[in-house]
């Protein structure tokens, strides 16, 4: 962080709130004390802008409210460990030293006077953005979006296959159920447009509870606790999924992002079978932690060298690539994609060898079992954890997925 330091407004008393700015906080669900430190929140996914500028505390607060994001206007920069996904800065506190800090998203904010001034900031701290309103309001409602939905402390863990067929639901319903099994209050999503649901392979029978029919008709915001309440349990993971007969392209635009937001704030471990790499859908994308790109191991075929491609023109964001974190968006967490192979090795191939060929590094590689298969046929898939041999590359696998691909190697 740059050593410049604040205006000559530091220490100055913080001053109400006027007009669009208060009115802004009050819908943002935010809340300031007069010594301009929020008071304490019952989660941390709010933004904090430290400003005195009544105009800019305006107009940002307006931004704030229509992307749905908390915000708490200060009138001094925040102390380390105040809770918040996002620190905003006015011009008058650009050049301030922000400890604590640099793990998470900082965005100068200014109007058109003030941005040479915010570029020549940002020039010396690597990382910062700069929005400068009105121009760049649309850019800033959509950055504070996807912090919103990046709200939570659960991990996410999206599965993708290379094709169908690969074995991407069983996997995913197989990392759910150990992570389970580890103690992590978990939900298996299965986001798979082509699924007619995962109960067959899961219980001999379809459970009470709520599935995708349900949520597809409700209206209003989804809460968390409501949802982690409804959901059918499987070996004590959580799960969502169609009772069959409805597929995801039925459902209502912005559904999955919403509950995939919902479960992160009440699950440790929120595990996504997003179907094939190729149609990753952008919300996925956008609060992804960690993704798997599903192989099969006997061979190198057209779709597994085409994984690579079909994850950077999927729904992906610009910097959501294979190995690299996302560009510099400051989000906690580096999401990586790796390879799971799985099935039966063909001659000649072992699993880094079908990985390479996807351009991914490998996370981990699941032969076939005869009692995976077996389970999965007979309704009890996630029993099959009870054996060594199934447990123990499952959790080597979801290691990985928690450790840098380099560093994991």
């Amino acid at each position: 962080m740059s050593s410049c330091a604040p205006s000559s407004l530091s220490g100055a008393p913080p001053r109400p709130l006027s007009g669009a700015a208060a009115q802004g906080s009050v819908e943002a669900g935010a809340r300031t004390r007069g010594s301009g430190h929020p008071e304490a929140q019952d989660e941390g996914d709010g933004c904090l802008l430290a400003t005195r500028d009544d105009a800019l505390a305006d107009a940002v607060a307006l931004v704030a409210a229509a992307a749905g994001v908390r915000l708490s206007v200060l009138g001094d920069v925040p102390p380390p460990g105040t809770p918040a996904s996002a620190l905003l800065l006015g011009p008058d506190f650009a050049g301030a030293e922000t400890p604590g800090w640099d793990a998470r998203p900082v965005v100068l904010l200014g109007h058109p006077p003030e941005e040479d001034l915010l570029w020549r900031v940002a020039a010396q701290r690597p990382g910062v953005r700069v929005a400068v309103l009105p121009r760049a309001a649309a850019w800033l409602g959509e950055y504070l979006g996807e912090l919103g939905l990046r709200g939570g402390t659960g991990r996410v863990l999206v599965l993708a296959g290379a094709a169908g067929g690969t074995g991407t639901s069983t996997l995913a319903a197989l990392a759910a159920g150990a992570s389970s099994l580890a103690g992590a209050r978990t939900v298996l999503i299965d986001a798979d447009p082509h699924s007619c649901g995962v109960w067959p392979m899961l219980k001999p029978r379809i459970p009470d509870g709520v599935g995708w029919e349900d949520l597809g008709r409700s209206s209003g915001q989804l809460p968390p606790a409501q949802l982690a309440e409804v959901l059918p349990l499987a070996q004590g993971a959580a799960v969502l999924t169609w009772s069959g007969g409805t597929r995801r392209a039925d459902l209502p635009p912005g559904l999955l992002g919403e509950v995939v937001s919902a479960a992160r704030r009440v699950f440790d471990e929120v595990v996504v079978d997003a179907g094939r790499t190729a149609g990753i859908e952008p919300a996925l994308a956008t609060v992804a932690d960690a993704g798997l790109a599903v192989l099969p191991a006997g061979r190198i075929s057209t779709s597994v060298l085409g994984v690579r491609s079909g994850i950077d023109r999927g729904g992906a964001p610009a910097g959501f690539r294979a190995g690299d974190p996302f560009g510099g968006t400051g989000f906690g967490g580096e999401p990586w994609w790796q390879a799971a192979v799985v099935g039966r090795l063909g001659a000649g191939m072992d699993a880094r060898r079908v990985a390479a060929a996807a351009g991914l590094p490998l996370g981990g590689y699941l032969p076939w079992l005869r009692s995976v298969a077996r389970s999965a046929q007979e309704g009890r898939l996630i029993t099959a954890l009870a054996r060594r041999r199934v447990r123990a590359p499952i959790e080597e696998l979801l290691r990985r997925t928690r450790t840098d691909p380099a560093q994991a190697a």
